[in-house]
C-alpha cells in the first residue's frame, strides 16, 4: 500500500465512522449523551513520588497529563455513553469499566469498553491526571489526542488514532511518542539537546532546531542529532502516520 493509498483509506474509515455515529445500523441517531465522572486520589511518600510510575489507557476518548504539586496523583475519568435515547445511552456508559488501582508506587488507570460495541458510537472516557514531576508515564490511547505538561523521568505516549502534543523538558533517556493515524506537536526549551529517531509514513517535518544528519536516513526514517557531539542523553523516539511532527522552541519553558 503507498502512501497515498494509506492517506484516502484513513480518510474513508473516519467519514464511516461519523456516518455510524449519526446513524447506528439505520436505527435513527445516537442523540442522546449521559455522562458520569469519577475522580481517585493516590498517596505517594515524599521520598519516592519521583521514581513513581504512571500509566493510563483508555478504548476511546481523550488523555491529559499535568505536574502535580503536592507529590500525589490526581485521577479524574469522565466516562461519556451515547445512545438513540437517554437509558440507551446510560447503558452503553454503564458498560464502561474502569480500574484505578496502586501497588506501592506503581499506579493504574485504565477505561475499558465492551467488546461487543464499537467504541466511538457508544461511549468514551476521558482521563485527566496529575502526576509528581520525574515520574515514569505510560499512556496509550486506542482512539483519541493525547496532552501532555511538565517534566517527567520518562514519557512513552502512544495513540491508534489521535494526535499527540507534549510540552515540557524531557528527562534523560528514551521518550517516545507514536500515533497511527496524526500528528505530533513537541514544544521544548530552546537549549534542549536531543537526538531524535523518526519514522514518517505519509508525514512530514518543521522544526524549530537545526539539526545534524547522523547515521542512515531514507524517505520514511530520520536520524538526527540536535546539540552538539557525542549524542545528547535525551533519545527522541517518534513514529507518524497520515500527520506532521512539529518540534518547536518554547521560550516559556
Amino acid at each position: 500500500m503507498n502512501n497515498s493509498t494509506a492517506a484516502t483509506l484513513a480518510r474513508s474509515q473516519c467519514a464511516i465512522l461519523m456516518i455510524g455515529l449519526l446513524c447506528v445500523g439505520c436505527g435513527g441517531p445516537m442523540t442522546e449523551t449521559v455522562t458520569d465522572t469519577v475522580s481517585k486520589d493516590f498517596e505517594t511518600a515524599a521520598t519516592t513520588a519521583a521514581t513513581s510510575t504512571i500509566v493510563a489507557e483508555t478504548f476511546s476518548g481523550s488523555i491529559d497529563i499535568t505536574p502535580s504539586t503536592d507529590g500525589k496523583t490526581h485521577v479524574e475519568v469522565r466516562k461519556k455513553g451515547f445512545g438513540k435515547s437517554s437509558d440507551e445511552a446510560r447503558a452503553n456508559m454503564n458498560g464502561i469499566t474502569l480500574k484505578l488501582v496502586q501497588d506501592g508506587t506503581a499506579v493504574r488507570v485504565v477505561a475499558s469498553g465492551p467488546l461487543t460495541l464499537i467504541p466511538p458510537l457508544y461511549g468514551s472516557a476521558d482521563i485527566t491526571l496529575k502526576i509528581p514531576p520525574g515520574a515514569t508515564v505510560r499512556l496509550i490511547n486506542r482512539n483519541g489526542d493525547i496532552g501532555a505538561t511538565g517534566s517527567y523521568a520518562a514519557l512513552h505516549c502512544e495513540t491508534s488514532n489521535g494526535s499527540i502534543q507534549y510540552r515540557g523538558t524531557l528527562g534523560i533517556g528514551e521518550q517516545r511518542f507514536i500515533t497511527r493515524n496524526g500528528s505530533v506537536s513537541l514544544a521544548l526549551p530552546p537549549a534542549a539537546a536531543f537526538e531524535l529517531n523518526a519514522k514518517l509514513i505519509n508525514a512530514k517535518t518543521a522544526s524549530e532546531f537545526g539539526m545534524k544528519r547522523a547515521g542512515s536516513t531514507s524517505s520514511n526514517t530520520t536520524h538526527a542529532i540536535v546539540g552538539d557531539l557525542p549524542a545528547p542523553a535525551t533519545l527522541i523516539d517518534v513514529a507518524v502516520t497520515n500527520g506532521t511532527l512539529s518540534i518547536a522552541k518554547s521560550t516559556s519553558l
